[in-house]
């Protein structure tokens, strides 16, 4: 004796894994050591693109296929650069799909501390004057064209990148310390200096007795 009975076969669809962008931070926490925390969970968004699911992090792709030993979150590498692996979970269905991306530690600019920026007053002897505070670029830079340089007059200033200062700046103290920001182009990664503005007096040029000479010989010319 027999029944017969229909079974249907479904195959659910794996989530969508997109190209991720590396995730880049600057050395900021203890420059030159390439280490920094990385807030994994801010990649959630561009991973999923919308999408029913849940996603983790994982160091190797076996862990990722496997959905053990997740990552938790901020996550400091232990490379530079450093692939790291996320696993994405379907909340309707349960299929896993997995990818991967890099984890980059950018350097800081590397700085040259600059001499003191010293000119020669203007006409009113009052250690103020218009200075050209660019002609510090290249030394500053190394002449990286890498780098660009902006000038503050607060560290607050400098590392906000608000305020930059006119050139040419005027000075409204003789000796005055202002606040340089030299930015990568290529990472954003950015280093503070300060550089001092010095104005020096002119002498004071007095006014001369004019120089009187007998003429002996009455032709209007002597020694």
């Amino acid at each position: 004796c027999y029944d017969t009975v229909e079974l249907i076969l479904l195959v659910n669809p794996i989530p969508n894994t997109l190209e991720v962008t590396p995730y880049e931070l600057c050395d900021d926490n203890n420059p030159g050591d390439e280490i920094e925390q990385f807030d994994l969970t801010s990649k959630d968004a561009e991973i999923s693109d919308g999408q029913l699911v849940t996603v983790s992090y994982y160091e190797t792709l076996a862990d990722a296929q496997g959905l053990v030993n997740p990552l938790a979150s901020p996550y400091s590498n232990t490379s530079n650069p450093q692939p790291i692996f996320y696993a994405l979970v379907s909340t309707t269905t349960g299929c896993v799909a997995t990818g991967s991306f890099e984890l980059v530690v950018n350097p800081l600019p590397l700085l040259v501390f600059p001499t003191d920026l010293e000119v020669c007053d203007d006409g009113i002897p009052d250690g103020l004057t218009s200075i050209d505070i660019s002609i510090k670029n290249q030394e500053i830079t190394g002449n990286n064209p890498n780098y660009s340089v902006s000038y503050y007059l607060t560290q607050g200033d400098a590392d906000a990148a608000l305020n930059p200062l006119p050139v040419p700046y005027t000075n409204i103290v003789n000796g005055q310390i202002i606040f340089v920001r030299v930015q990568d182009i290529n990472t954003g990664c950015y280093a503070t200096t300060v550089l001092t503005l010095i104005v020096e007096q002119a002498p004071i040029a007095n006014t001369p007795t004019p120089l009187e000479y007998c003429d002996a010989d009455s032709d209007g010319f002597g020694v």
